[in-house]
């Protein structure tokens, strides 16, 4: 080993003994911050008794604000950081503990940058090379942390996750093909605290490394020609991979812009980073040579047109507009087809124009982020917001949610704001709901001028059977396939790739 590496923050045990709201002892080691701080120095001092002054480097994680209710504060801590500073040979520092999981690995709910903050108070008493992190997502913004001395070094953790290259990009100059996170913890800290293993929404070989490559090393034995029809991320990430095996990739964007399901994603507040990922894929698909005709709407006659020897649906999915709810999946909702009933894609401005009257209801059937998103937008413009769930929280669905909608929840239970789950819609009527509880003949009335229904999405299919008559091999990717998240679209579109 060439150092060890302390950790002192993020609510483990030497975070435990610093802080006055979670060190209740009454010895040596509790009490006054000089009794908190023991346990510190004397683990520091031990590990100097066996390194000496040999050039092993000991450091240490501190906190620089953690959260807690009558816990640490950003001046508490720089106090420690004076203590220990003359200890050691570098210091990093990192917020939170998993009193509130979302303030340890900030989602993009946060600024980029969030950490820098409490750092200001804590770093003029460092004089050893510090290190910082909290959503640094880009080499530039780390240079500028640097540059501007709020760091010595700096600390990319989810960056290197969705590309370990990073670093050697930068070192030959390819900046431009470093594939970006996008900071949603749904793959990479979500997924491992749900017990999944690690993974990435934007790199498909992340936790599987020892079996899938970064990017596919075998050239296709025979070059195809390739249709993709479908300009979103699974389609995109489809037709980049199929180009770097060397197949004619052509790609059909029935809209003026790639993106799909992203865009409209991306257009919601504390949302617009995750579009970092389909600006990536589109400047790929360039340096790739990739054919990308927008405003295409794709039938039979344009693939046979193309020669094409294999089609992949990168399709997508729509809204429904039935009435259906999973709770009662054989009953149509009565009112569901009244002028003030949309869909989120219409109030994210996708869809028909939304005339935004409060009080407003918005009904999530999925537990995810879009629920969140409308209620984000119709607070933004002023009404009360009452969010009726099937589900029991927000975000249900999504990996661990702590860490995935933790910042959202605070964000919304702070606003105008109600949540109601464990409910289904009975009826909408002009100026209100009619909610149930699940399994059960108690019913509420709610009142709502605007009504926003989040229900699954129906796969967008056309086409398959055509083609498949013809004789023409078909597949489906993402949304297509009735499984709708950006991690599945983007996976499913890479392997799909790799196998053409």
């Amino acid at each position: 080993l060439d150092g060890v590496d302390i950790h002192a923050s993020s609510g483990y045990l030497l975070h435990e003994f610093l802080s006055p709201a979670l060190n209740q002892r009454d010895d040596e080691y509790g009490g006054s911050p000089e009794n908190r701080l023991r346990l510190l120095l004397e683990v520091i001092d031990a590990i100097r008794g066996e390194v000496g002054d040999s050039d092993f480097a000991v450091g240490v994680r501190l906190p620089n604000e953690d959260y807690v209710p009558g816990g640490l504060t950003a001046e508490l801590n720089r106090q420690i950081a004076e203590a220990v500073d003359p200890l050691v040979d570098y210091v990093s520092l990192h917020m939170g503990s998993y009193w509130r999981f979302h303030k340890l690995i900030a989602p993009t709910d946060d600024p980029l940058g969030v950490e820098m903050a409490p750092n200001t108070t804590i770093r003029p008493v460092i004089t050893k090379p510090s290190i910082v992190v909290g959503r640094i997502l880009t080499i530039d913004h780390a240079h500028a942390l640097v540059e501007s001395g709020q760091a010595d070094m700096v600390s990319m953790v989810r960056a290197l996750i969705a590309d370990p290259e990073l670093v050697n990009k930068v070192h030959r100059g390819d900046e431009d093909l470093i594939r970006p996170c996008i900071g949603t913890n749904m793959g990479c800290v979500g997924r491992l605290m749900s017990g999944q293993g690690l993974s990435c929404v934007v790199n498909v070989a992340a936790g599987q490394e020892a079996t899938v490559t970064q990017e596919p090393e075998v050239p296709a034995e025979e070059p195809k020609r390739v249709v993709v029809v479908g300009g979103g991320p699974a389609g995109m990430e489809a037709a980049r991979t199929a180009a770097i095996r060397g197949h004619h990739v052509q790609i059909h964007e029935a809209t003026p812009r790639l993106g799909g399901q992203v865009n409209i994603a991306a257009s919601a507040p504390k949302r617009g980073d995750v579009g970092a990922i389909t600006h990536w894929l589109g400047e790929e698909l360039k340096r790739l040579q990739v054919d990308v005709r927008l405003n295409s709407l794709v039938d039979l006659d344009t693939v046979m047109e193309a020669d094409a020897d294999v089609v992949v649906l990168a399709t997508g999915a729509s809204p429904r507009s039935d009435g259906f709810q999973v709770a009662t999946p054989a009953v149509t909702l009565p009112g569901h087809d009244l002028p003030h009933v949309y869909n989120a894609q219409d109030l994210l401005g996708y869809g028909d124009p939304v005339n935004i009257q409060g009080p407003a209801l918005v009904f999530d059937d999925t537990g995810s982020f879009e629920a969140i998103s409308a209620a984000d937008v119709l607070l933004e413009a002023g009404v009360h917001v009452t969010l009726v769930s099937r589900l029991k929280d927000l975000g249900e669905n999504l990996p661990y949610p702590p860490v995935t909608v933790g910042a959202a929840r605070e964000r919304l239970m702070s606003g105008d704001f109600d949540l109601i789950g464990g409910h289904y819609l009975r009826e909408i009527r002009p100026g209100e709901v009619d909610i149930g509880v699940l399994h059960t003949d108690r019913v509420r009335t709610i009142p709502a001028n605007t009504v926003i229904m989040v229900t699954h999405h129906e796969p967008n299919r056309y086409l398959a059977d055509e083609l498949e008559a013809e004789g023409i091999e078909v597949h489906q990717v993402g949304d297509a396939q009735g499984r709708n998240s950006i991690r599945n679209a983007i996976h499913t579109g890479a392997f799909l790739g790799r196998a053409l």
